[in-house]
């Protein structure tokens, strides 16, 4: 007896049939039906008039899901199989040889029946009422172990299965994931209720995965974990998840929809960055961090909802999210990073709560003037507003982050707060003092100012920000006054004129660590070209301290105490004691070295204790100390000159006011190196010589310095 066909919703279906083209033979025929799991039902069997196949029961096999059974059965037979206790209709399949017919459709075996005369076992997917195709069976592929109790299975259809107690293994290397082969063919990943923790570079570029459900078990996500996994369109994470890794969901191009369940408290750099088509974000309340980069370049996103529960966002967090057109910070939010909205042209009105100012559009123009109450500004906040003419903060404003005005072309005046300086227009030439009570320099401050031809930082400065004087090119001293506690990653970075470092601190600063990763104030090549002058009884502490040990020269920065009445000098080759008498009431000294052109060679200011506050080469420079002290007088070597060389030396005392009260004038001539000058070389050939460290060139009956100039 035939009957109709008809799709039932409850049950999803696939029968598998292994036959000969013999009719009269009876061959084994295997049958496959999976259910869906919330309507599986207890047992499945099948009936029919056919060999061995009447009552046959279908048992579940653990390891695929589908109910199975093995029985013979001829071409010609009809059978029929209904699940126990559940099944309102029956289904009728007829066997005809070359095709099936199910009710009153008809499918063709064509190539399939060498399949399946072959042994393949292959199915009827009937999930589909008004088009039934056929399938084939999964089967094993590869199976392991992803952790010391979880075990994992590919099977034919895509999905992966990973099963067991406890956390998954966490991979350094994606090479390094057991089924990282097959990445491209998964398309499903069940992860089992007892796994805790999804491992780093789990699921690594898998981007044919379309489907995942992450169990209320797990309770962290790693690093990489669904990386450039294109094929997902949407994620829940469970409320029993408290970490998100590193470039978690990174770079997954199809995702739309994400929930970030309640409890994540810490969620990884880039997490969700570059989700291009990401639309929708659902932050629980309980989330209490947004991480660095977590949604940057996600260009679909326009909005999102931010709990009260957030109290920080990391720097870049949004940054580049261009459809973004508004967004309420709480006032939960205490903490904002550099940058976090960076980019959003999409946003028109400025961003900030109670407490922080984060970002001014970069299509603003005129003058602006910070919300009074506002207490701090972070980082980028204004950066490249290049329409931006002035700047008011209120005095609530105790800080402000880094680069927070740089870029901003249309400033022409500096900005400063009564404890912070943060800006100076790039445009600006020549020489500056900091004011007085200026406690911080903040980040890039000074940055790309290459025409700034030297600073004076006050006493009152403790901390040197990041890249504080990045790229200023016109810089070639700098005085780093005995205050100062910290110097901040790439301060002085690119400063590829500096030739001295005067810093007068009995303890070597320390140098944070920064958010870039980096913690590096000067760059490999200040180190060799710059001499580093540091108080006498602190040489070691230099030597050994970390980054102050890399400079190649290091220097005491004071003159030694000496019994003297009048100046004098005691040239070398390249280098000249000098030495002076105290003066009643100097405040400061300064030495100036002239070649017989009249051109200034170098300038060192000492103070009144003799410790050396500046110098500069082939410019003066000044920097009066704060206290006097009296002593007999003073010696100090000056190196760096010329080999055979005549100079004037003029030494001024100063008084608190800046006034001169002594000047005193001498001439003195380098020698040139001992032990070369009676060679003579009768010949036309040059010879070069090295002497005490220096490399000579004679040539017949003369000698000359590298740069070529004759020094007898």
């Amino acid at each position: 007896m035939k009957k109709l066909f008809t799709f039932l919703a409850v049950a999803l279906m696939s029968v598998s049939v292994i036959a000969s083209p013999d009719a009269e033979k009876a061959e084994r025929v295997d049958f496959f039906v999976k259910f869906p799991a919330e309507n599986a039902p207890d047992a499945v069997e099948i009936i029919g008039t056919f060999d061995g196949g009447a009552g046959t029961a279908l048992t579940l096999n653990p390891s695929t899901d589908y109910f199975e059974a093995t029985f013979e059965a001829k071409p010609s037979d009809c059978f029929k199989f209904r699940s126990a206790g559940s099944w309102e209709q029956e289904l009728e399949i007829y066997n005809m040889g070359s095709w099936v017919k199910i009710g009153d459709q008809q499918l063709v075996f064509g190539e399939l029946w060498e399949d399946a005369a072959e042994g393949k076992s292959l199915g009827l997917d009937f999930s589909d009422p008004e088009e039934y195709r056929w399938t084939e069976k999964p089967v094993l592929i590869e199976s392991g172990y992803c952790g010391d109790n979880l075990t994992w299975e590919l099977r034919s259809d895509g999905v992966l299965s990973i099963s067991g107690i406890g956390a998954m293994t966490d991979w350094p290397f994606s090479l390094d994931v057991p089924w990282n082969s097959y990445r491209s063919s998964i398309t499903e990943v069940s992860i089992g209720n007892s796994v805790t923790s999804i491992g780093n570079n789990a699921f690594y570029h898998c981007d044919g995965l379309t489907s995942i459900e992450i169990p209320n078990s797990v309770t962290s996500i790693g690093n990489n974990a669904f990386y450039h996994c294109d094929g997902l369109t949407s994620i829940e994470i469970p409320n029993s998840v408290t970490s998100i890794g590193s470039s978690a969901f990174y770079g997954c191009s199809g995702l739309t929809s994400v929930t970030i369940g309640n409890s994540v408290t810490s969620m990884g750099e880039d997490a969700f960055g570059y989700c291009y088509d990401l639309i929708s974000v659902t932050i629980l309340n309980g989330v209490t961090s947004i991480g660095n980069l977590a949604f940057s370049a996600c260009y679909s996103l326009a909005s999102i909802n931010i709990p009260n529960s957030v109290t920080s966002i990391g720097y870049g967090a949004f940054s580049e999210c261009e459809s973004l057109t508004s967004i309420e910070i709480p006032n939960s939010v205490t903490s904002i990073g550099i940058e976090a909205f960076y980019g959003c042209k999409s946003l028109t009105s400025p961003v900030y709560n109670a407490h922080i100012f984060a970002y001014l559009p970069t299509s603003y123009s005129g003058a602006y003037t910070v919300p009074d109450g506002i207490e701090s500004i972070a980082g980028g906040a204004f950066m490249r507003c290049t329409g931006l003419t002035s700047i008011e903060i209120p005095n609530s404003v105790t800080s402000i982050g880094y680069g927070a005005f740089y870029g901003c072309t249309g400033l022409t005046s500096p900005v400063y707060t009564a404890h912070s300086f943060v800006f100076m227009p790039t445009a600006y030439s020549g020489a500056y003092t900091i004011p007085d009570g200026i406690e911080y320099i903040g980040g890039v401050a000074f940055g790309d100012c290459r025409d700034l031809t030297s600073i004076e930082i006050p006493n009152s400065v403790t901390s040197i920000g990041e890249g504080a004087f990045v790229n200023c090119l016109g810089l070639k001293s700098v005085t780093i006054p005995s205050n100062v506690a910290s110097i901040g990653n790439g301060a002085f970075a690119q400063c590829d004129n500096l030739t001295s470092i005067i810093n007068l601190a009995d303890k070597p600063q320390i140098c944070p660590e920064s958010d870039f990763g980096n913690t590096d104030p000067f760059g490999y090549y200040i180190y060799y070209r710059c001499t580093l002058y540091v108080p006498a009884g602190s040489i070691n502490l230099y030597k050994e301290a970390k980054y102050w040990e890399d400079f190649e020269t290091i220097l005491p920065n004071s003159a030694k105490n000496t019994e003297t009445k009048d100046i004098q000098t005691t040239p070398t080759d390249n280098s000249v004691d000098v030495t002076w008498p105290a003066v009643d009431g100097a405040y400061t000294y300064e030495l100036v070295i002239k070649d017989k052109e009249g051109n200034i060679v170098c300038t060192l200011i000492f103070n009144a204790q003799g410790q050396l506050t500046s110098i500069a080469f082939n410019a003066p420079a000044h920097n009066d100390a704060p206290q006097k002290t009296q002593t007999a007088g003073f010696v100090f070597t000056v190196t760096g000159l010329e080999t055979g060389t005549e100079y004037d030396l003029t030494i001024t005392a100063k008084n608190e006011n800046g006034l001169e009260i002594d000047k005193k004038n001498i001439s003195f001539h380098t020698s040139w190196p001992q032990g070369i000058e009676d060679i003579y070389i009768n010949s036309d050939k040059s010879v070069k010589v090295l002497h005490d460290g220096h490399i000579y060139i004679l040539r017949g009956d003369h000698i000359y310095d590298t740069q070529g100039k004759m020094i007898k």
